[in-house]
Order: C-alpha cells, then sequence, then structure tokens
C-alpha cells in the first residue's frame, strides 16, 4: 500500500515537473518567435545610410547573433520567408568579433556579457542595429533592447547610440518604445 502511494506521488511530480518544464520552453519558443518577428520589423522603421550596401539590389541582408543563439531556428524561420529594403535575408552565426563588420543587425545574446565591450567598440559609429534581450544592455550602447512587460514583450531604444550609429530611427518606432539613456559605466 505505501509502495503504491509512493509511486503514485513520485508519477504525479514527474508528470507536474515534465508540463512544467513543456510549458517553460514552449513559453521561450513563443517568446523567441515574438523576438524573430520584431526583428524582422524592425528595419522597416529604420533607414541605413545611403551608401551602405543594404540600398544595392540584389545584396543580402545579414542579420548575425554573437553568442548562444536563444532562436531555436525561428529567426532562420522568419528570414527564409522575408525581405528587408528588397534583400533577401542571411542569418549568421557570429563567434569572432571581426566579422561584425559584415551584420546589418547583430542580436547580442546575453552569453557574450564578458565581451560586450569589445562588441560595442566595434559597432560604434557602423551602421549596424544591434539587439538584445538582457537587462541594462541599452544603456550599455546596444540600440534596441526587449524587455518582459505584464504579458507581453516591450524594447527599448537608445537614441544617442542610433544616432552614433548614423541609422534614423522613425518617430512611429521611438514613440513606441521606452527611450534609455546611455550610462557611464563600463558593461
Amino acid at each position: 500500500m505505501k509502495y503504491r502511494i509512493f509511486r503514485s506521488i513520485y508519477i504525479l511530480f514527474t508528470t507536474c515537473t515534465i508540463l512544467l518544464n513543456s510549458t517553460s520552453s514552449h513559453a521561450a519558443s513563443k517568446e523567441y518567435a515574438l523576438k524573430a518577428a520584431f526583428i524582422e520589423k524592425f528595419p522597416r522603421f529604420i533607414s541605413w545610410p545611403h551608401n551602405n550596401s543594404t540600398q544595392e539590389p540584389d545584396t543580402v541582408f545579414n542579420i548575425c547573433v554573437i553568442g548562444k543563439n536563444p532562436f531555436n531556428g525561428m529567426l532562420d524561420k522568419v528570414a527564409s520567408i522575408s525581405t528587408i529594403k528588397n534583400n533577401p535575408v542571411l542569418v549568421k552565426q557570429i563567434t569572432v568579433i571581426d566579422k561584425i563588420s559584415r551584420c546589418q543587425i547583430l542580436f547580442i545574446a546575453t552569453t557574450t556579457n564578458d565581451r560586450l565591450r569589445k562588441i560595442l567598440a566595434q559597432t560604434k559609429g557602423q551602421p549596424i542595429l544591434t539587439i538584445s534581450d538582457t537587462t541594462g544592455y541599452a544603456q550599455h550602447g546596444v540600440l534596441i533592447n526587449f524587455y518582459p512587460r505584464k504579458n507581453s514583450i516591450g524594447f527599448e531604444i537608445n537614441k544617442r547610440a542610433s544616432e552614433q550609429s548614423r541609422l534614423s530611427i522613425s518617430s512611429r518606432l521611438l514613440k513606441l518604445s521606452r527611450i534609455v539613456e546611455s550610462s557611464g559605466d563600463k558593461p
């Protein structure tokens, strides 16, 4: 009798753990699907300088990810059915900071925290839209940073960093965002 009760509790506990883990991974999956959609839509509200390759026809628009890719293939799916600035989209995994200059959009994963200063030094003054979802990254100079907001996702924009990058962000996108200032702190 005790064995059956213990076994029933064990099975219930194991089932709940599996359900909770699948639910949280499903929620994370939904979250990154939404972030991938945002990343694909942001360029519609951003202008790159005219001498940038995004203006040339038949040029590939590169969305790069540095650090551990949290999108689980969702960014690739969005890119495969999209064009940005009338160009085909390619998602690249970047491991070497020197290759960042080939990106029009750079998603900076949380796992790059120890290299953030070097990454931002490489992108500073360059027409590269830097995006992250790590608390405090916008204050350090990332242009757009996602943050949790009630039952959805919000984003903040570092307007000064965007001006330094020579990217022009539409007032419509700015109105939807929370504007942050750069901090004097180093990452």
